[in-house]
């Protein structure tokens, strides 16, 4: 008496249901019609385009037109803004732009533009051939975008640091030149540079004066 006995039968099944929020995905960039779309309407129908070859779907290597106001933080923030907007257009990956990447800027010019440079870098080692070169009015605005940005991430390493890559140009340099006076020990750059199949490796280049 005063207690409650539950019991539950033999062969009873019990059924619990879980309700789980749907995981939030990450939204697909939009589509490259689309994006030149949104660009054209923007322009009031002025927007040209150039491609690398001929055919409509060949990669896009200039924007020029009313591409974006300008951004509060000057012509950085005003390329940050349009990369994650449509860079994918040129060739940037989806979102915002990669955390490594060098700069290169003519300032302000006598009729009030700017240019700003952007090309891609690993390591330390700039990629020129991959740069996006953004024009801008007097007023901020950004008027062109011209180039295409080439991603570095399964670019192989050099294989050798620099002093063995220096080491290694002295010693062929006396092979083929033997007895021959040297300015010193030369100059050691590395570069990242196109190969014959059309992709990209880390290369030193080694500079000296016989």
């Amino acid at each position: 008496r005063g207690r409650v006995r539950s019991r539950i039968q033999p062969g009873l099944v019990l059924s619990v249901c879980c309700f789980l929020a749907p995981l939030a995905l990450a939204a697909a960039p939009a589509d490259p019609a689309t994006l030149l779309k949104g660009l054209t309407d923007r322009g009031a129908g002025k927007l040209v385009v150039m491609r690398e070859k001929a055919a409509a779907d060949s990669p896009i290597i200039s924007l020029a037109g009313n591409l974006a106001d300008a951004a509060p933080g000057g012509a950085m923030a005003t390329a940050k803004a349009f990369i994650e907007s449509h860079g994918t257009l040129l060739g940037f990956p989806p979102g915002a732009l990669p955390t490594e990447y060098g700069t290169f800027s003519t300032g302000k010019k006598e009729a009030g533009g700017e240019t700003l440079t952007l090309v891609p870098a690993r390591g330390g080692v700039r990629y020129l051939g991959g740069g996006v070169i953004f024009s801008f009015q007097a007023d901020g605005k950004l008027r062109m975008a011209a180039g295409r940005y080439r991603n570095l991430a399964s670019v192989p390493p050099a294989g050798i640091d620099s002093a063995t890559a220096s080491k290694r140009a002295l010693s062929e340099v006396a092979k083929k030149f033997p007895g021959s006076w040297m300015s010193g020990n030369g100059t050691l750059t590395e570069v990242i540079a196109d190969t014959e199949d059309g992709g990209l490796a880390h290369r030193f280049v080694f500079k000296i004066t016989v």
